[in-house]
């Protein structure tokens, strides 16, 4: 998405209009009842061509008259101007129309979701573990807490070493400094959170039956698993016709839950963007080529991005880039053009829905934790207060569920 803002000349993300693909600002992000598309009653439109070259030619010219100030100053004065143009184009875009065709990129959309959900169960977790304020080993938690148990899933059930590897250096070290526990999640750390979210909110609940805390947790295994689902088709290349129609109420549920209990501060771009943006670009996608986002996604292409880079130790530094790419060219279409040995291609088994659901329904919940054989449902989905919860998604959340989540 940054790079997507780069390439069209525009703001970051950080700006009032938060969205490359939609004017959409910080003031109606969380609308509930809004609809992105083409039609004259959405809420929201892509951004037109004309306007952004419009836009773009009006801030040159003002930025040609500020005053001798500082940079500061100056960058403030010009934000604000694109603001006041309802925009977030400052610079013809590089690539001019074609920005037009951009779409959105499942990967990085789904490891930032994952991200944000991650924070919502790390933040609960700490809230009710009276951790001191200085820790100088993990050893030093105090007994039986939430956070302990958190790890321990986290490396024992979930199996997110590296994520549980940031996390204990967090606490030890940024935490202390009053630091956001911050960490770019990878596509394997986003599916094995999602695989295993239901064992970290069971090392959170512990043995406590306080109402309060289960009605959060309640709220989490809701959100976790409307987001595992919904990721889970838009991130896929060989979508169905049954997986299109399924994906817009799953968006729908994800963004309506989290605008309802966190508002403003939880409505990120990421969190817009698949609640509004990710069913109406998949369709776009699906009628125009017949497949899914998944064939805009960066999955496996960051991995040759790292072997382009060490070609360059092998190259003439004037001529670095041209041997570079030309050593790519010949080794990845040209030999293979001429087909020395024929690849076979082998589609992708690997699901975000965790296998055991679909194998073993008797012993495991759809959610992904255990339940009795015979029973429908686990000790959280079959809760009275999931109930409550569920009411999420008609917008109208019961007395019981705005007393216990406030």
């Amino acid at each position: 998405m940054k790079f997507t803002a780069f390439l069209n000349g525009e703001l970051n993300n950080a700006a009032k209009y938060l969205s490359s693909f939609a004017n959409v600002c910080h003031a109606d992000c969380t609308v509930l009842d809004g609809k992105f598309g083409t039609s004259p009653d959405c809420t929201w439109k892509p951004w037109v061509y004309e306007d952004r070259v419009a836009v773009a030619k009006q801030v040159t010219k003002f930025k040609s008259k500020l005053p001798n100030v500082t940079k500061q100053s100056q960058r403030s004065k010009i934000t604000q101007f694109i603001a006041g143009k309802h925009s977030r184009q400052e610079f013809l875009p590089i690539i001019g129309k074609l920005c037009d065709k951009t779409y959105l990129e499942p990967l990085h959309l789904k490891n930032n979701a994952v991200k944000h959900l991650h924070a919502l169960f790390l933040r609960l977790a700490i809230s009710i573990s009276n951790l001191p304020a200085k820790l100088n080993n993990v050893s030093e938690f105090p007994e039986n807490c939430a956070m302990s148990r958190y790890m321990k899933a986290m490396h024992g059930q979930v199996n997110a070493t590296q994520l549980n590897k940031r996390l204990e250096r967090w606490l030890l070290d940024g935490r202390a400094r009053d630091k956001d526990f911050s960490y770019c999640l990878t596509g394997k750390d986003s599916k094995l959170v999602l695989h295993g979210f239901m064992f970290l909110i069971s090392a959170i609940k512990g043995d406590s039956e306080d109402l309060r805390l289960l009605c959060k947790l309640m709220f989490l295994a809701f959100l976790a698993t409307k987001l595992r689902d919904c990721v889970a088709y838009f991130s896929m290349y060989h979508l169905t016709e049954e997986n299109l129609l399924k994906l817009p109420s799953l968006a729908k549920d994800y963004f309506t839950a989290v605008a309802l209990f966190s508002g403003h501060t939880g409505v990120s771009p990421t969190v817009w963007s698949i609640g509004y943006l990710v069913p109406v670009h998949t369709k776009w996608l699906f009628d125009k080529f017949g497949t899914g986002l998944g064939i805009n996604a960066m999955q496996g292409r960051e991995a040759k991005h790292v072997q382009i880079a060490s070609y360059t130790k092998n190259s003439l530094f004037k001529q670095c880039w041209y041997q570079v790419f030309r050593h790519d060219y010949i080794s990845k279409v040209w030999l293979l053009l001429r087909q020395p040995s024929l690849l076979a291609y082998h589609q992708a088994r690997g699901t975000l829905i965790p296998p055991r659901v679909l194998r073993d329904p008797e012993h495991y919940c759809y959610c992904g934790f255990t339940k009795d054989a015979g029973k429908d449902a686990c000790f959280y989905c079959d809760h009275s207060l999931m109930t409550e919860i569920r009411s999420v998604a008609q917008q109208k959340p019961t007395k019981v569920c705005l007393k216990y989540m406030s």
